[in-house]
């Protein structure tokens, strides 16, 4: 299978990553750095990342999934194919879009990203690689799952239906892998677009 390093490390960058809450009353949303004072009367809705232009809500839960339903690979030239741009898109909304229109996808990774928002593309994977030990701290004490390291996880980037790229929490390196017949991990994000953050 092909294989790409992706130059991210894990490191401070003074990103925020926080709590996302939604008041059980008046439904308000907000972000939060620990759970504390926020024990009841709130509902947890996801781990946020703040970095620069770059926010996302991700999923307090994954699933074991395959890819989807088998057709013909994407066309040559087609940006989606290419696994630099892959590397460094934000782009994971439209790019599930894609996969299930042009597919005609019923089941597997993207259809069930968009019950919470999207399938990451490159770049939002690589977001949350480089913040995994505070992704982690927080879905702990939340109570969610913690990032895998056992399987890697499917993204929105893809050669094609049958190859799509997945991405190691292990290493950050992106490789090509059967989609159709292997079950990786599935871990959705979303829009941060009406959350406040509270000091």
């Amino acid at each position: 299978m092909a294989e790409e390093t992706l130059n991210v490390q894990e490191q401070p960058t003074g990103a925020k990553v926080l709590i996302a809450l939604t008041k059980n009353r008046g439904k308000q949303k907000i972000l939060v750095p620990s759970m504390e004072g926020y024990e009841s009367g709130y509902t947890v809705n996801g781990i946020a990342i703040i970095d620069g232009d770059h926010k996302m809500l991700i999923a307090t839960n994954e699933q074991l999934l395959t890819y989807g339903g088998q057709s013909e690979d994407v066309p040559e030239g087609d940006k989606r194919r290419d696994i630099t741009s892959g590397m460094t898109d934000f782009d994971g909304e439209q790019r599930t879009d894609f996969i299930i229109s042009h597919y005609e996808l019923e089941n597997g990774a993207a259809v069930a990203s968009k019950a919470f928002g999207w399938l990451p593309a490159g770049g939002e994977m690589a977001l949350i690689f480089a913040h995994k030990q505070e992704v982690n701290a927080l879905l702990e004490e939340v109570g969610g799952d913690p990032l895998s390291e056992d399987l890697p996880y499917w993204t929105s980037q893809m050669f094609s239906n049958e190859y799509p790229w997945h991405m190691s929490m292990v290493d950050g390196k992106f490789a090509m892998w059967m989609g159709q017949s292997d079950e990786l991990c599935v871990r959705p994000i979303a829009s941060l677009d009406g959350w406040r953050e509270v000091e």
